[in-house]
This record gives C-alpha cells, structure tokens and sequence, in this order.
C-alpha cells in the first residue's frame, strides 16, 4: 500500500469492523476502496479475487442497510399518522 493511500474508517481500525457492525456510510466508503482495487489491477489473483468478493459484500450490506432505513422511515412515518390524527 502506497503512503498516500488512506484506508477506509472500517478497515483503519484494529480490528476491522465488521460489515454487520458499519454504518451505511462506512460500507459505501469500504465499496468505494475495494471497488478502487479492482479498477486499478487487470491481472487476475488472489487478491483481486478477494477485493472482489469483498467488494461484493459490502454491496449487499449497502444495499441491507438501505432496506432497514426505508423500514424504519415508513414506520417512522406511520407512527407520526397514528399521532396526528384526533382521537
């Protein structure tokens, strides 16, 4: 790793946060790095096999993380109907 290559906030810490334990931010920052990887190396190998599976499972984090917010504002959204109306 190059001197001026910053890990992401996940990956930085010791030990690695695990993807069940990140914020939606901190896995679209661990995406964007491992995505990064792969663009950046054409040949084939362990390690791009690797940033590739990787990569692959922050995106069904993301994409976890997303549903559970869409959840949590449509209850967040009914819970304010219920309030609303008179009673």
């Amino acid at each position: 790793m190059s001197q001026d290559e910053t890990l992401p906030p996940s990956l930085a810490a010791k030990p690695n946060i695990p993807w069940e334990e990140q914020t939606l931010e901190q896995l679209q920052a661990e995406y964007a790095y491992w995505d990064d990887k792969l663009m950046a190396n054409t040949e084939w190998g362990a390690a791009i096999g690797f940033a590739g599976n990787a990569r692959a499972a922050c995106e069904r984090w993301i994409e976890r993380r997303m549903r559970e917010a869409k959840a949590q504002d449509a209850e967040a959204e009914a819970l304010a109907q219920t309030q609303a109306q008179p009673s």
